[in-house]
């Protein structure tokens, strides 16, 4: 009885990190699709990373930085994180996390 409604939330748990694909830039082919769904997973899990993920750049092996969020209306909240991975797990550069508002010229 308990295992249903732990059930249920993963499977929205994973459909709500499926639903949006983010641009991926990599050229060297490095990133797997197990490796963007791991860190589209630690994205959702921080409140302090605005969503949803628009790209992914691959800076070089192991590493990675996420441009999340808008810069399309006043208000709106982005983010800019570098991920690195260690010991076959991604890890966030906590240095990075912050949300930040765009700045408006008129």
């Amino acid at each position: 009885m308990c295992r249903f409604p732990v059930l249920l939330f993963g499977l929205l748990l994973s459909s709500c990190v499926s639903w949006f694909s983010p641009d991926i830039i990599d050229p060297s082919g490095s990133l797997s699709p197990s490796d963007i769904r791991e860190i589209k997973l630690l994205v959702v899990s921080r409140r302090d990373i605005a969503r949803p993920i628009d790209w992914i750049q691959v800076l070089r092996a192991g590493a990675v930085r996420i441009f999340t969020g808008s810069y399309s209306y006043e208000g709106a909240l982005s983010s800019d994180v570098r991920f690195y991975k260690r010991h076959g797990k991604w890890t966030i550069d906590e240095s990075t996390v912050g949300l930040h508002e765009p700045i408006t010229t008129s």
